[in-house]
């Protein structure tokens, strides 16, 4: 059974893209004691595919081996500059040595800063939908919930200037936290999946707004635009995922955004490098295929 104890849709590509790995899967959704309930009274195996910072403490420390907890957006919370987030990845390290859950770790790139005994590795899943690319023509896209946890306002409002002198704008959606008009930048605030996924899949260029903040995550974001062959423009800083997966894969599927910028045929430079997302988007789609086999081998029955 694939379970949640927050709203499928806060990280419904991952939701998604598992259950879709899995076959379409059902997806159940409830709090912390329904999932307990299932773990000790129903004898379910159980993979949680999400919960709270805290409610994940608690789950680690009580469930059994009944329940495979999937780790991902906290473990980059080790190299956080908020004194809280550096705390709670200290205690949750301190806790996993205590935990009989099997533990799923997101991606490789989190053995790099994440060590722990008796893991198993989902390469992140993701999906996309075939629709026609549409020339870029002086609007970047941009998706993602974003906050003052994940971005610098100077380094946005100078981005803003930056984009202004360029004459270019950027279309972005998703929830905003950030209270503030830019005149190069449209937050459109959250889409239903089908129009987020369309706009997606219909872009060649995604813009990472990220800075250093949360360089060490696992990004969703970042999965996405492989899976739907976007080629990723990052800020000066960004999740070093992009990096890793170029080193692993031998490859490049990003550019900064000066050297974007300075780009005079922003749509040829697509058509020669849009290979490259293909080839890590194959090699990321086995990675994902050969673990989620791996995981659920023994534990279900279809």
């Amino acid at each position: 059974m694939l379970y949640t104890t927050i709203d499928p849709k806060r990280h419904w590509f991952f939701n998604t893209s598992t259950q879709n790995i899995l076959d379409n899967k059902e997806l159940k959704y409830g709090n912390v004691l329904n999932l307990f309930k299932l773990i000790y009274f129903n004898k379910n195996q159980i993979i949680l595919l999400d919960s709270g910072i805290y409610e994940k403490l608690i789950i680690l420390l009580l469930a059994n081996n009944n329940l495979s907890v999937v780790l991902h957006g906290e473990l980059g919370y080790k190299f956080h500059n908020n004194f809280k987030y550096k705390f709670y990845f200290k205690l949750l390290k301190f806790v996993i040595q205590f935990s009989r859950c099997k533990k799923i770790l997101l991606s490789r790139y989190i053995l790099n800063t994440f060590k722990c005994k008796n893991y198993q590795i989902l390469e992140h899943p993701g999906f996309a939908i075939q629709n026609k690319k549409l020339d870029f023509k002086n609007q970047l896209f941009a998706f993602g919930a974003i906050s003052l946890q994940k971005l610098d306002l100077n380094y946005l409002l100078d981005l803003n200037n930056l984009f202004s002198n360029h004459n270019i704008s950027v279309n972005h959606y998703g929830n905003s936290y950030i209270n503030i008009s830019l005149s190069n930048f449209i937050f459109n605030g959250y889409v239903n999946d089908e129009e987020l996924n369309n706009k997606l899949s219909t872009s060649k260029y995604l813009l990472l707004i990220n800075t250093s903040k949360y360089e060490s995550i696992v990004s969703g974001v970042i999965i996405q635009a492989i899976y739907n062959n976007c080629i990723i423009v990052t800020l000066n800083t960004y999740p070093e995922i992009i990096k890793f997966y170029e080193t692993y894969f031998n490859t490049k599927i990003h550019i900064d955004i000066v050297n974007f910028l300075k780009l005079e045929d922003k749509n040829n430079y697509y058509e020669l490098n849009k290979n490259r997302l293909e080839k890590v988007k194959d090699e990321i789609f086995k990675l994902s295929l050969r673990d989620i086999n791996n995981i659920v081998k023994n534990r279900f029955c279809y």
